[in-house]
């Protein structure tokens, strides 16, 4: 609970009574690895970055040799860029390789590094410099969308929960006073029937000619 309220302060704006609860309860939104991941990834620190990937999923995990991927590609596209293509063939052979994916990624990479010897990198891929700020960005979004819930909270985690809190209770509301939804956290819904209509059976007709009326007295 007390996350969930720290991550909803902060979203409304009331980062200083954020700060307070955190301090207070000693918690915080998220797993403390997952900003020293985020400070490894944008600065380039990938030996750095694996290290704490792996406080963040089981080594045997699916999600785990994925997240491996997506940092060593990014750590080597960043050797083409630089104009590193030997040492960047070297990488993919013994860091990327052995991660055992679909040989269509290897493929992908390996030709990325033909290319880079041809000089047919598109302009975005510089060899000048490494394109660091936003590349780098975007792999931490890509890890964070694969990251466990308990470890990252999804964004807005008490504002989903309260709708479909909503969501049930009008689900479960069977009011006749208003034509309105019914939205309010304060109170739960309490039906109100309609007046005069029959809301229990007495009795099954079974012999019939699909007649529309049925007998009065049969309801109550």
């Amino acid at each position: 609970y007390t996350r969930l309220i720290i991550q909803a302060l902060d979203e409304l704006g009331y980062g200083r009574s954020a700060d307070a609860l955190r301090e207070e309860s000693g918690l915080s939104v998220n797993h403390p690895a997952i900003a020293k991941l985020e400070k490894c990834v944008l600065e380039g620190e990938w030996d750095e970055a694996e290290e704490h990937l792996g406080h963040l999923w089981p080594r045997d995990n699916q999600d785990s040799v994925w997240a491996l991927y997506t940092v060593r590609r990014q750590r080597f596209m960043e050797m083409l860029q630089g104009g590193n293509v030997d040492a960047a063939v070297e990488y993919l052979q013994k860091r990327i390789t052995p991660l055992g994916l679909e040989a269509s990624k290897v493929h992908d990479l390996a030709m990325r590094a033909v290319l880079s010897h041809q000089t047919l990198l598109p302009p975005s891929a510089s060899r000048g410099g490494v394109v660091a700020g936003q590349d780098r960005g975007v792999v931490f979004s890509q890890l964070c969308s694969h990251m466990p819930p308990h470890m990252l909270l999804p964004k807005h985690r008490l504002r989903t929960l309260i709708h479909q809190s909503l969501d049930f209770q009008a689900a479960q509301c069977c009011r006749g006073d208003t034509d309105g939804p019914w939205a309010c956290l304060l109170v739960d819904c309490c039906p109100v029937p309609l007046p005069n209509v029959p809301a229990v059976s007495l009795c099954e007709l079974e012999v019939h000619k699909d007649e529309v009326a049925a007998p009065a007295r049969c309801f109550l």
